[in-house]
Formats: structure tokens, C-alpha cells, sequence
């Protein structure tokens, strides 16, 4: 007996279903970033859970189950001094676009050491033609 899908798609964090949960952890990743700027603090925390449920129903083809997803999404903001070892986006910097109320990792550009990202500024500017590198 074949199987009659609503939709091909394996069940996945990219489906529609989880639509809620990208956008409300789009939407924490934003204020945390902001509010660890506005408070002067470094370090920051985002917890997520995803409670799912099977509830058992039946029908002529017998036992089948029925999911229930529920989410949580919550960001700490830590104030107190304390070290840690972590990642650093090396040659990174935050950015925000205004417009659009985003933040973006970009490369650091004009730093002492050159780095292939420089090289589209070094194009702009004029009379260093001829110097090597």
C-alpha cells in the first residue's frame, strides 16, 4: 500500500511548520545583539526547545499519530565579568543595517595587515599603481 503524503518534503527545521520558531529566533538573535550593545555587555546566551507531542488517534487504516510542536526561544544577557574561551570572528566586525534592522558579519578592511579583502579598496585608490606588495 502506498503512502498519500500532504507533501514530499522529509520533515525538517527548513519546513513551513517551524515557521513560527525561525522568525521568533531570528527576531531574539536581534534584541539580544541590541541589548548587549545598548547594556555594554559581551556576553550573551540563546536557549531553544522544541516539545513535540504524539497524539494517538484512530482511523479505518488503524493506529496513526498526530504532532504537536510547541517552542520556546529565550536570550540571557550576562553582566557580570568573568573570562571564557570562545570563537572570535577574526578580521569580522558587526554591522547593523538600519534599514533593515539586521545585523551582518563583514570583513574588516584597512587594517595594518593586508588581507585579500583589502584588495577591492586598494583598486579604488589612486597613484599606487606601481607599488608591489
Amino acid at each position: 500500500m502506498k503512502n498519500a503524503f500532504v507533501s514530499s518534503n522529509e520533515l525538517k527545521v527548513e519546513n513551513d511548520i517551524f515557521d513560527p520558531f525561525r522568525g521568533d529566533m531570528n527576531l531574539i538573535v536581534r534584541e539580544l545583539i541590541k541589548n548587549m550593545i545598548d547594556k555594554d555587555s559581551e556576553d550573551g546566551k540563546i536557549t531553544a526547545t522544541i516539545e513535540i507531542k504524539l497524539l494517538q488517534t484512530f482511523s479505518n487504516d488503524g493506529a496513526t499519530y498526530q504532532p504537536m510542536l510547541k517552542h520556546k526561544v529565550c536570550s540571557t544577557l550576562q553582566l557580570k565579568d568573568e573570562m571564557k574561551v570562545g570563537n572570535i570572528c577574526k578580521d569580522m566586525e558587526l554591522v547593523l543595517d538600519e534599514e533593515t534592522n539586521t545585523y551582518y558579519l563583514r570583513h574588516m578592511t584597512g587594517k595594518p595587515q593586508m588581507s585579500i579583502y583589502d584588495m577591492d579598496l586598494r583598486e579604488e585608490c589612486p597613484g599606487d599603481e606601481d607599488e608591489e606588495y
